[in-house]
């Protein structure tokens, strides 16, 4: 399998074998995720993996649209199968999938292969972080694989997320965020979102660790706890424009 199918498993299994060890008091806990519990968090990622796997295996069959969403509940007690079993149907896909992938048509939109890997690298990592910060380190730092994929899609990852400002803040306005090992910057010209610097338009720089800069962008940090060169005060339009994960 590609490196990156592997490591999206992985990730997966890394979840698994976290939910396992909980009591059920654990699962009633609260999360990073705005109002979800754990369970709500570990049925997020079941029932979500299991469509992205489909999601593959249509892409084998040749079809390019989104399968449907699980709506169906799951009991606490298999959510750790459940999760396993969905790890299970994407590794089928991955290892029974062709040479040459076509796009792959994931909930959130249609991506290249590597691409659509990347997406899931993103999602399990994150939410095996937020699994880990509820309940046995608050201050674990993102996976790696996960940091490395959100900056592989850079900039563009945060065009995808940007809602349009809104009277009052429609005035153009930059965003730059800098990290160690990335930089990256977004624009408003006050009428849509584009990639890099413009002339002209204020900029709001924004600086951290990788792991910061990551969670920023992600929008489990707020750019408050950053260190910000920021004399125009646009720090709370970056907050207000990018959509959380």
């Amino acid at each position: 399998m590609d490196t990156q199918a592997v490591t999206a498993i992985a990730l997966i299994h890394q979840f698994a074998d976290t939910l396992e060890t909980l009591g059920t008091p654990q699962l009633h806990g609260p999360t990073p995720c705005s109002e979800w519990t754990v369970q709500d968090l570990a049925a997020h990622v079941a029932t979500g993996l299991f469509t992205a796997a489909e999601a593959f295996h249509r892409a084998r069959f040749g079809s390019l649209s989104p399968p449907s969403e699980v709506a169906d509940s799951i009991p606490a007690d298999a959510l750790s199968d459940r999760i396993r079993l969905g790890a299970g149907h994407l590794r089928d896909a991955l290892e029974r999938g062709p040479r040459t992938w076509p796009d792959i048509g994931l909930r959130f939109g249609r991506y290249p292969f590597a691409a659509a890997l990347q997406c899931l690298i993103i999602e399990y990592g994150v939410h095996c972080n937020d699994l880990t910060r509820a309940t046995t380190d608050p201050a674990a730092p993102l996976p790696r694989a996960a940091v490395d994929a959100l900056f592989g899609f850079g900039a563009q990852y945060l065009l995808l997320q940007a809602d349009p400002f809104e009277a009052p803040e429609a005035a153009p306005v930059a965003f730059t965020l800098r990290a160690p090992s990335t930089s990256m910057t977004v624009a408003w010209d006050g009428a849509r979102w584009r990639e890099g610097e413009h002339p002209d338009i204020p900029v709001c720089t924004i600086a951290g660790s990788d792991d910061d800069i990551a969670r920023l962008m992600l929008r489990r940090l707020d750019t408050d706890e950053l260190d910000l060169d920021d004399p125009h005060a646009l720090a709370r339009g970056f907050t207000a424009a990018i959509r959380p994960l």
